[in-house]
């Protein structure tokens, strides 16, 4: 496949993505016209696709791995495959800071053009996560998703979705409700379902 961009139409969200386009071209023949400098090159755009998806997520992982913010944390990394991060929340509010939930953020080869998702991996009762681990996350969802959003900031809304459930937008509507009707009922059942199914918290004991 030919792909041919003018340097003159360089936008600098793009850059990374051509960078990695030129270093992996098999082909490379310039010429003038109309006044514009074009360089025509022949790619496998999918593979390059990843590599600047690889390629950004290492500088976020650094950024979160230096963070401060003590709601997540990596697991575990692997470096063969940087597009599925395994991490654990660990919510600072009650009724979940009983416990941490393991979480797993795949990410396509189209990053950052296309967002990532995210599965809970440890059971939780709660209004926005159903029972396989599947959630509504508005910062995340093809509408509102821009390429501009890091990592860090996905997984901030996140746990701030946690800490403030959004039982307007439920998949687990018998929960929401719950939470809306029965607040306290709420907060006893979900602090018990914590202790049950959650993970250890870092440096801590059940």
């Amino acid at each position: 496949m030919f792909v041919e961009i003018s340097l003159f139409d360089q936008y600098e969200e793009y850059l990374d993505c051509l960078r990695v386009l030129f270093f992996n071209c098999s082909q490379v023949t310039s010429c003038a016209f109309s006044h514009r400098f074009v360089i025509c090159f022949k790619v496998n755009v999918k593979f390059a696709g990843k590599m600047a998806a690889t390629r950004r997520l290492q500088k976020e992982m650094m950024t979160i791995q230096q963070s401060t913010n003590k709601s997540y944390r990596f697991m575990e990394t692997n470096s063969t495959n940087l597009l599925v991060w395994n991490m654990l929340i660990i919510p600072q509010v009650a009724p979940y800071n009983k416990g941490a939930f393991k979480i797993e953020i795949t990410f396509p080869a189209e990053y950052p053009f296309k967002p990532p998702k995210i599965t809970f991996k440890t059971k939780i009762y709660h209004p926005n996560i159903d029972e396989k681990g599947q959630m509504c996350l508005p910062i995340i969802s093809p509408e509102c998703w821009k390429p501009a959003t890091k990592a860090d900031q996905v997984l901030c809304d996140l746990v701030k979705m946690i800490h403030e459930p959004q039982p307007e937008h439920p998949l687990r509507a018998d929960v929401a409700e719950e939470y809306s009707r029965d607040r306290n009922k709420f907060n006893k059942t979900a602090e018990e379902f914590t202790k049950k199914y959650s993970e250890k918290r870092p440096h801590e004991s059940r």
